[in-house]
């Protein structure tokens, strides 16, 4: 079994930007946060990953475990959860399940787009949440000699079935 560890510590940084009205997330809607992890091959259609994310300034913390199943070229599927630390001793587990469809425009650029439905169980007196979350991100990718760069920019927006609007909006690059 192979092993391919992913360092993002400074270069995966995520900048969340939305309005301050829509802070369905319960943390500041200018945030960053960290990520690190490792992504190991089951089969040749299967990768695991595994990530650690980590909000200083909302003292944010989690653990996800995302495996990727790639149905063809075109279509991958991602039945995942998460486990998320927040402040005051709360806890959260959340389930994620999305369809991620590619759509190459050209010889290094495709566009991606991601729909996800995410549960999330608090343990708590506050109900659960319900989001509908899409991702359209344009990815640039190249290869050079043995090295790869994959460059990408996007917007995701989150849909709260339980507020019945939409909840946030996040742009995202790297």
């Amino acid at each position: 079994m192979r092993l391919v560890f992913i360092y993002r510590i400074c270069s995966c940084l995520a900048l969340l930007v939305c309005n301050r009205l829509v802070s369905a997330q319960g943390v500041d809607p200018y945030s960053l946060f960290s990520l690190t992890g490792v992504s190991t091959a089951i089969s040749s259609k299967t990768n695991l990953n595994l990530y650690g994310v980590y909000n200083p300034f909302d003292q944010i913390k989690a653990i996800a475990a995302i495996p990727l199943i790639r149905v063809n070229k075109y279509v991958t599927l991602s039945p995942s959860c998460m486990y998320v630390s927040l402040p005051g001793s709360r806890k959260e587990f959340h389930i994620l399940g999305s369809a991620q469809l590619a759509f190459p425009l050209g010889k290094h650029v495709t566009l991606e787009d991601r729909n996800m439905w995410w549960h999330r169980f608090r343990e708590s007196e506050l109900p659960d949440l319900d989001f509908y979350r899409n991702r359209l991100r344009f990815i640039y990718q190249k290869s050079m000699r043995d090295k790869t760069l994959r460059l990408f920019a996007g917007n995701e927006f989150f849909y709260s079935f339980d507020q019945g609007r939409f909840s946030l909006n996040r742009l995202c690059f790297g």
